[in-house]
């Protein structure tokens, strides 16, 4: 026979373990709604993360884009720079030849000038 003390603390430790169950399933029921939360929390921040991606892939577009606009200037600059140097040049080349020509006429006329006041000179001389 048990006596009145061992009683009650029995019946207190079957209360107990009946708490002690509920605690036990409440703690599980916690997890899965935690578990669930978690779940949602990731999926959140997963699309999160895809619109921020997206938003840096069509920021690096337009920078892409801006670069080969800009580079696609440059190089028609370029292009327009070339175009005007060898003008210069042919136009240089085209000036000096002119020049040439005209120095090289005018040192020949006055060269046979001197040739033919040389031969008149020469020729009054003998007389």
């Amino acid at each position: 026979m048990t006596t009145k003390f061992e009683e009650i603390v029995l019946e207190e430790i079957f209360k107990l373990s009946g708490k002690f169950d509920k605690v036990q399933d409440e703690m599980k029921d916690l997890k899965k709604e935690m578990q669930y939360m978690n779940g949602k929390m990731d999926q959140k921040f997963a699309e999160q993360d895809k619109k921020i991606d997206q938003k840096f892939a069509e920021q690096d577009k337009k920078i892409n884009q801006k670069f080969a606009e800009q580079d696609k200037k440059i190089d028609q600059k370029f292009e327009e720079q070339a175009r005007e140097i060898a003008e210069m040049f042919t136009d240089t080349f085209h000036l000096t030849s002119k020049y040439l020509r005209e120095t090289e006429q005018r040192i020949t006329k006055e060269t046979d000038k001197k040739i033919e006041n040389l031969r008149i000179e020469f020729i009054r001389q003998k007389v």
